[in-house]
């Protein structure tokens, strides 16, 4: 056997921890920098200001919720494919902002762009 189980569950929950972390930060800088977070959404998505607030209030705490629920052994396959389809998402996003590089994405808040000066 090429991989012990032992190894396979250390790769694993390590993967759950790393998954843990980055949505647990990113809803939490979302959180801290909430009117950044809408003028982020509205410029992405184009959609009226009343559905990006509606977006920035809640898409931090979902983030943050699936996050920490992520930690717990129950409701492991219902939270993967939510946070699947929460990646995809984001990839879309990150596709949209590359085209047009004057812009960040929000993901983390305001946090990235203080840190790189976007």
């Amino acid at each position: 056997m090429l991989f012990s189980t032992e190894m396979l569950n250390a790769w694993r929950l390590g993967a759950i921890a790393c998954l843990c972390l980055v949505f647990s930060l990113a809803g939490l800088a979302k959180l801290r920098t909430r009117e950044s977070f809408i003028h982020s959404v509205e410029i992405l998505t184009g959609l009226p200001r009343t559905y990006c607030v509606f977006i920035a209030t809640w898409l931090p705490k979902l983030e943050l919720f699936l996050g920490l629920v992520l930690l717990l052994p129950i409701f492991t396959l219902p939270v993967a494919i939510i946070l699947s389809v929460l990646v995809a998402f984001f990839l879309l996003v990150t596709l949209r902002v590359y085209r047009q590089t004057n812009s960040s994405c929000g993901c983390f808040g305001d946090f990235v762009a203080e840190k790189q000066g976007v």
